[in-house]
């Protein structure tokens, strides 16, 4: 059984192995060198590389980082949530939350002393 945690580091992985693919053709597609799009989006050289690359274990980049990116090369930065794609991420999904459902006595717990929520925030 796959732990919460590796199933969310596999998770993150892949994540960012789609936005180094993703940015890296975006930029070429542009005709723009990682020099020219660090010049443009004031991100440095060497960050866009690591992005595109999908370097060692460092974490997702910031979202504001992202952005800036986009709008230099006049894109919009849009984040969307889906399904995962394979049997194989799902079953991780599934294994990943076995660990949290048995605390589901808690969290009835905590929801019947807060109360009903907020119609705005149900």
């Amino acid at each position: 059984m796959l732990s919460p945690e590796s199933a969310f580091k596999h998770a993150e992985e892949k994540t960012r192995r789609n936005i180094a693919q993703q940015l890296r053709a975006i930029r070429e597609e542009m005709g723009l060198t990682q020099k020219s799009l660090s010049l443009l989006a004031g991100v440095t050289e060497a960050r866009i590389s690591k992005l595109e690359h999908a370097e060692g274990d460092h974490p997702l980049p910031r979202l504001e980082t992202l952005v800036r990116l986009m709008r230099a090369m006049g894109k919009e930065t849009i984040i969307k949530f889906v399904h995962a794609s394979t049997d194989e991420d799902m079953q991780n999904i599934k294994k990943s939350w076995e660990g949290i459902s048995r605390h589901k006595d808690i969290l009835e717990e905590v929801r019947t002393r807060l109360g009903t929520p907020h119609k705005r925030y149900s």
